[in-house]
């Protein structure tokens, strides 16, 4: 059985003649009628009674009828999520975030953009560790993720920036140093800071170290933790400062104070989308060419002498932290 006896069927029972049901479907009547009765035949049942001006279905015939308009709608429906998955309009998007990319303003804006020009496009978010997302996509198990930092240590990566965000301190609120108006190196320097940092990634952690160093100075390390968010909550419990993202100040308000840094500290962090950089995927075409697009928009949108971000230092992120 083809669908299109089905169709030949269909088009029959509704013309309730043999004649206009040939019309209807552009072909001759002694072959439709021919391949009616092949179908009832290959069913071993008849579906029509039949009259010499008219056929009409019996109670087998408005049964098949039901049926057969299911799987001719079924088939085109295959048909059509097909084409929209080959065009790159249909599909699951599998997307990883640390806590801190999630809650920068452009992450929320490109979700709320993709999601509106490509409603079929289905996203799977997963949070988790730098480290764990960077293993996600590198095995096939994630399309993107929000980092960071670049990905010069991984040669089948590439990155796409999306943002670069200043860097706050955070400091327990009965620390000497939280009612300062800002923070500077020798701060960082004289009081314990909670790092935080992953083996073999090149995160925030790494660029303090450094920043440090090229200073000439040596962080007096008070803890030191794997994720941003376990810092701020050792931040919160009286553990030391770290420093952290701009949108990070949401959490622990009643127990952290954050701060901007002085000007020959001002540091910023880019946000950029990582992903296999031979990957064929039109899904992840789309978000990144939507990723573009918005980092474009809201970079025109900024009031003139802006910058990036407030107290950022774009040229130091991008030598840290440059695009594969």
């Amino acid at each position: 059985m083809e669908l299109r006896h089905l169709r030949y069927f269909i088009a029959v029972a509704e013309e309730g003649q043999v004649t206009r049901a040939a019309q209807r479907l552009g072909i001759k009547q002694p072959p439709l009628t021919q391949q009616i009765q092949l179908l009832e035949r290959e069913l071993g049942v008849e579906l029509f009674t039949r009259s010499p001006r008219k056929v009409e279905l019996n109670a087998a015939g408005r049964l098949f009828l039901h049926e057969a308009r299911g799987i001719i709608s079924s088939a085109e429906e295959a048909v059509a999520r097909l084409r929209q998955f080959d065009k790159g309009i249909d599909g699951v998007l599998r997307i990883g975030l640390t806590s801190s990319s999630l809650l920068n303003v452009r992450t929320q804006a490109l979700f709320e953009r993709f999601r509106r020009d490509f409603p079929q496009i289905s996203l799977k978010i997963e949070d988790g560790s730098h480290i764990d997302l960077l293993d996600a996509v590198r095995q096939d198990h994630l399309d993107a993720i929000f980092m960071r930092s670049g990905v010069q240590r991984h040669a089948e990566l590439a990155s796409q920036w999306l943002a670069d965000e200043a860097l706050v301190a955070a400091i327990p609120v009965s620390h000497p140093c939280a009612s300062a108006d800002r923070i500077v190196l020798q701060d960082l320097e004289q009081q314990g800071v909670v790092l935080y940092r992953q083996e073999k990634c090149s995160g925030i952690g790494e660029m303090l170290l450094e920043r440090f160093a090229s200073a000439g100075l040596k962080m007096r390390v008070a803890d030191e933790t794997r994720r941003l968010m376990s810092a701020i909550h050792m931040v919160a419990c009286g553990a030391g400062m770290t420093l952290v993202p701009d949108a990070m100040r949401a959490f622990h308000p009643a127990s952290v104070v954050y701060k901007p840094l002085g000007t020959e500290l001002g540091l910023s962090v880019p946000l950029n989308l990582v992903y296999r950089r031979h990957s064929q995927s039109t899904l992840l075409r789309h978000f990144l060419q939507t990723a573009a697009t918005v980092a474009r928009e809201l970079d025109r949108a900024a009031p003139p002498g802006a910058g990036l971000v407030e107290g950022a230092s774009p040229g130091f992120a991008a030598q840290m932290f440059a695009p594969a």
